[in-house]
């Protein structure tokens, strides 16, 4: 899965095995291999050959079970984009100072990541990992990281409030968690409510008492976190909502993204796994409102809400990333809807960023993420029983072997 983050006019784009960084408005964008030894690449010598010994890695990792293999993308900028954090396809936590593209903190990851941040002083970064796991890495020293909380399933997202009084986390079984930082062990609530894996939760951008979360129920919800009461939700249809044929993974909600809009409203987009519409809705004061849809042609990846500070007024874009393809919207507040962006700086950096989409790796089977994410009914009598008779008919086939070696 590829990944999109955008910070003021900073764009990174992350691949399994590379990234690409981009400065809004310019001509040029870094593209970077993740190698054993990463070595980056200017886009004026992308005719050169780029290839790295990270193809053999990605295949062997590719063939693992699907059970217990999914490729997360995990990279991260710092509050003041002079940072970028990411996870080799070798578990190495790398980050690197994005002035001199020197690679500042190398760390070897114990398991793989599945959620990379910065702390809001941008001295330390931490890592969700696919056990439950949540590690503190101080990338100023060279001090063993410190576990700072588990969970018993999979950690999708991680999030922090800027004043650091709390980290928030959910993961695979439905948990939304809500600890105290530093002493996370001091767990401050629960939201509890979710069905089913819980893929995303941001701070309501208008409001940061409140909580959004989206979920494979079906469902984003609103929530008063540091209480674990639920203030609104909105449930996709099934047969409305949805253009899959699918009906198991239905409405399982991909990812969303937030920003907001004025003082007492945000706007939220979301994606759905193997739908090609993009769902927008309003926050308004504690509610949400479904106000419109955009109809794609394609799956998106992932997708972003960013503000370009524009010369006349803050301008509201939503990125769209696809299967080597990007696309760009500009929010029109009179007709509260999204439309095919104008903006001079964001389609130069559409084109610029469009031709080397093409060097990221990407994932883009869906139905591997579904199955790695959704719950399933286990029946271990009838497993027991299974193996029990794959272990009594090998036991024959064995015996009758000897016999006839014997005879």
């Amino acid at each position: 899965m590829s990944q999109i983050i955008i910070q003021g006019t900073s764009v990174l784009l992350s691949g399994e095995t590379s990234f690409i960084h981009h400065t809004i408005g310019t001509e040029t964008c870094k593209l970077v291999h993740l190698s054993k030894t990463p070595t980056p690449i200017e886009t004026e010598e992308k005719d050169q050959d780029k290839s790295t010994a990270t193809s053999d890695t990605t295949s062997k990792e590719k063939a693992l079970d699907k059970d217990v293999k999914i490729n997360f993308v995990c990279s991260a900028l710092s509050s003041d984009n002079t940072l970028l954090a990411i996870q080799s396809p070798q578990k190495m936590l790398l980050v690197y100072e994005v002035q001199s593209w020197k690679v500042i903190y190398e760390k070897q990851l114990g398991r793989g990541a599945s959620k990379i941040i910065f702390t809001p002083d941008d001295k330390a970064i931490v890592v969700g990992d696919k056990t439950g796991d949540v590690f503190l890495y101080d990338i100023y020293s060279d001090k063993k990281e410190t576990l700072l909380l588990g969970h018993l399933s999979m950690v999708l997202d991680i999030i922090m409030r800027d004043d650091s009084k709390y980290i928030i986390t959910c993961d695979r079984d439905e948990k939304i968690r809500v600890s105290n930082y530093p002493n996370c062990y001091n767990i401050e609530n629960y939201c509890l409510g979710h069905e089913q894996f819980v893929t995303n939760v941001q701070l309501l951008p208008h409001n940061k008492k409140l909580l959004i979360s989206c979920s494979g129920d079906g469902t984003v919800r609103l929530w008063d976190y540091l209480l674990g009461n639920i203030k609104d939700i909105y449930k996709f249809n099934n047969k409305v909502e949805s253009d899959t044929s699918n009906i198991e993974s239905q409405n399982q909600l991909k990812c969303f993204t937030s920003i907001k809009l004025n003082d007492t409203t945000s706007i939220v987009c979301v994606s759905i796994f193997k739908s090609h519409v993009v769902h927008v809705l309003l926050v308004n004061h504690e509610n949400f409102e479904m106000i419109n849809k955009i109809n794609l042609d394609y799956e998106p990846i992932h997708l972003q809400l960013s503000l370009y500070p524009n010369t006349d007024s803050n301008e509201i874009c939503l990125w769209l990333v696809g299967q080597n393809e990007l696309h760009a919207y500009t929010w029109d507040n009179t007709s509260k809807s999204f439309a095919a962006a104008t903006n001079s700086a964001v389609l130069k950096s559409l084109n610029v960023l469009s031709s080397n989409l093409k060097d990221l790796a990407v994932d883009t089977n869906t139905e591997n993420v579904i199955y790695v994410l959704q719950k399933r009914k286990m029946d271990e009598i009838t497993d027991y029983y299974a193996r029990k008779k794959a272990r009594l008919e090998e036991k024959s086939n064995k015996s009758f072997k000897n016999k006839l070696a014997i005879n």
